[in-house]
């Protein structure tokens, strides 16, 4: 659970620096690509896009790239683009969902540790079982189940958010 828990802490840092707008949409590509469009300098615009990785860069420069083809076939390869990359970022928080489930089956695997400890101590007390052998078992059982909820019910949020931001990032970059 500790290694889990560190992967976990990892995955929402990098998330949180990854999955932002300006970085998905930066502000600059976007006003000198507009700036160029208004110049209809279509060379211009390709080659400002080009230069950039960003998502919005990548839809805008496979657009321009099909346009020789035809509008539609420019149009249908940037919605193929823009699944392809939503696609690309929902299976960077795809982790965090794995952990949201993954956490109580560890902690049903402890309790279940735990239990059997302490039914072991029940069963081998032939005239008198002590108390605090019997509790050592529950209380593992119960710690165990703690931390796999504790790594779950975060998980479980930074997903939903996360997954929040990528509709986000991909509706406004489309």
């Amino acid at each position: 659970i500790l290694i889990l828990s560190i992967y976990f802490v990892a995955t929402v840092c990098r998330q949180f620096f990854e999955l932002r707008l300006p970085l998905a949409v930066p502000p600059d590509v976007v006003d000198r690509a507009q700036e160029l469009l208004q110049q209809k300098d279509f060379k211009g615009v390709f080659a400002v896009v080009k230069e950039d990785d960003s998502f919005f860069s990548r839809l805008v420069s496979t657009g321009i790239g099909e346009l020789p083809n035809g509008l539609a076939e420019a149009r249908d390869v940037m919605e193929r683009t823009a699944e392809s990359l939503t696609v690309e970022m929902e299976k960077k928080i795809s982790i965090l969902a794995v952990l949201g489930t993954l956490g109580p089956m560890i902690g049903l695997l402890g309790t279940l540790k735990g239990m059997i400890a302490s039914f072991s101590v029940i069963a081998r007390s032939d005239v008198q079982m002590k108390a605090s052998e019997v509790a050592g078992g529950i209380s593992e059982a119960l710690l165990l189940t703690f931390e796999g909820v504790m790594l779950s019910v975060p998980a479980i949020y930074f997903f939903s958010l996360f997954r929040n931001r990528v509709s986000v990032i991909s509706t406004t970059a489309t």
